[in-house]
């Protein structure tokens, strides 16, 4: 298991790569290797990736699909991706450049880049792929954050893309990473209804047979030649191919691992790491999520109208306590808002967050300065309401252990507090409607822009808090309008500031991710946030 103190220094590492990556020194030349063995055989890398995905199938095609996966990484490529330690760099733009006044962001694309099906990635075809993805009428999921910010997309030259914005938006990049480019050739050919089981990218690999909710597999695409620049390998991947199969049970996922039927496992299921960590053919890496669960609290109903009652509740919550009983101390205990593993995350807001928590005596004290006295059931009350709600949570059997933890808790201060599971679609319709008390859901994103949609547009369209506050709504235009670094991140810190002395939400905890590879797996890369990188990836023989 991670200790707290090893992720906290990473997490200082972490801000620290995120703030001054842009005007770092050009690193040291590496020592020189020593030389090889003229005797040895040279190593061979190859074989098949055998990768599961656990959160289900929906469909290869990205503007069909709500969310995007170990597929859709292999068979597309983005204008930038991210590196090992989360930071924006470019992929299929070369370069990428803001104006003065943060109103043009101009990409200069690559010139060696084409589709699977031979057609060349350029600026007519990027622009097609991003008016489509703007089109409210193409049922795009993604996009629609960025549609928002942008007054058009222009392609001035063969492989310039120009974007001019309404208004300054810094976290363009972090939109712009999970906007994948198809082949409009391709698609215009296939159609939306086809287009799926023929996926056409520029990615590392291709699709030779895509079978719904079982696999897909991939074969290397032998043209690639144009990796990121982190990337090892600039070239074709090492890996011959690679079949993501679509699994939900932990404990066949885990045999599958075992026994060499599944070589990579993205997320290894927590009640097996040890098995994992005691196998000498499996490798853990562990990471910190970037998703923040939290408890939510309905900003415009009682109790939660009641500062005292917020605060009082933050300062009763021991999060350790809850990672401890909820994931058997493998997770990140957060008491910021953001996780480390999201750029803008600062370790002094993260302490800030934990002096406003975990103090019994003074969420006593605020809730009797607030008026409120003991019943004869030890239930505290205020003018004859009793202090008392519910919580609703997403049916799974850690966050029962999470919400009868918070539930004991808020029992030592005299909350009464019922706790109820229910499915996801459900609790997002509650708090659609803002019908919900309290209850336990979780963001994530690459940038602190999320903090801007857990608040939503307006109060019943994704607005989980029923928040409605101007002062909040003002500090995160700020955040999201500040183009240079420093000062954005300063803009961040007063957006978590807020969050902490308001408490319309209480950050629990984020995932520690626990990645498992077999040893055969040779050349694999993983993010400060645990994802696998596959493009120097192979089986080893």
């Amino acid at each position: 298991m991670y200790k707290t103190r090893t992720l906290q220094t990473w997490a200082v590492l972490l801000l620290t790569l995120l703030l001054f990556a842009a005007c770092a020194p050009a690193p040291a030349a590496p020592a020189p290797a020593a030389p090889a063995d003229p005797d040895a055989e040279p190593a061979m890398v190859g074989g098949e990736l055998l990768v599961v995905e656990t959160g289900g199938y929906y469909s290869t095609d990205p503007f069909v699909t709500p969310w995007f996966t170990t597929v859709h990484s292999s068979l597309y490529d983005a204008l930038v991706t991210t590196d090992v330690e989360r930071k924006f760099v470019p992929h299929l733009a070369e370069s990428f450049s803001f104006s003065d006044d943060g109103l043009t962001v101009t990409f200069q694309l690559r010139q060696d880049v084409t589709f699977h099906d031979g057609t060349p990635f350029d600026a007519a075809a990027a622009k097609w792929n991003f008016d489509r993805y703007f089109d409210p009428e193409s049922g795009a999921q993604v996009g629609s954050n960025l549609r928002r910010q942008v007054e058009s997309v222009e392609a001035p030259d063969d492989y310039t893309l120009v974007f001019n914005l309404l208004n300054p938006y810094a976290p363009i990049l972090s939109d712009i990473f999970i906007i994948y480019m198809v082949s409009p050739t391709a698609y215009e050919e296939l159609g939306r209804d086809n287009f799926g089981m023929s996926p056409v990218g520029t990615g590392k690999f291709r699709a030779v047979e895509v079978v719904p909710d079982s696999h897909v597999t991939m074969v290397r695409n032998e043209d690639y030649t144009w990796s990121p620049a982190f990337a090892d390998n600039p070239g074709a991947v090492p890996a011959e191919g690679m079949r993501v199969g679509y699994l939900t049970d932990e404990a066949v996922i885990f045999s599958a691992l075992e026994t060499g039927e599944l070589n990579v496992v993205p997320v290894v299921p927590a009640q097996y790491i040890a098995a994992a960590e005691a196998n000498d053919e499996i490798a853990i890496n562990q990471g910190i999520g970037a998703g923040v669960w939290y408890m939510g609290m309905n900003w415009g109903k009682a109790p939660f109208t009641d500062e005292a009652v917020r605060l009082a509740i933050s300062y009763a919550i021991d999060r350790e306590e809850i990672v401890l009983a909820g994931f058997d101390g493998e997770a990140y205990p957060l008491a910021g808002p953001l996780s480390p593993s999201i750029a803008g995350f600062n370790p002094d807001m993260e302490a800030y967050g934990q002096e406003k928590s975990n103090n019994v005596e003074l969420a006593r004290q605020l809730l009797a300065e607030a008026g409120y006295t003991a019943g004869d059931d030890g239930v505290l009350a205020k003018d004859d309401a009793r202090l008392a709600f519910s919580l609703i949570y997403p049916d799974s059997a850690a966050l029962q252990r999470v919400a009868e933890t918070i539930q004991s808790q808020l029992v030592d201060i005299g909350i009464e507090m019922d706790i109820s599971p229910l499915e996801a679609a459900a609790i997002a319709d509650l708090t659609n409607r803002c019908e919900q008390e309290a209850f336990l859901r979780t963001f994530g994103y690459p940038d602190a822009t999320i903090l801007a949609h857990i608040k939503g547009p307006n109060i019943g369209t994704g607005n989980r808090l029923c928040l409605n506050s101007d002062e909040y709504d003002e500090l995160m235009t700020i955040a999201d309008s500040t183009m240079d670094p420093v000062a954005r991140q300063s803009a961040i810190d007063a957006v978590a500031t807020w969050l902490i002395d308001n408490r319309p939400l209480i950050p629990l905890y984020a995932p520690i991710n626990n990645a498992g590879a077999r040893t055969e797996v040779v050349g694999i890369e993983f993010d400060v946030a645990g994802n696998p990188i596959y493009f120097n990836a192979g089986i080893g023989n």
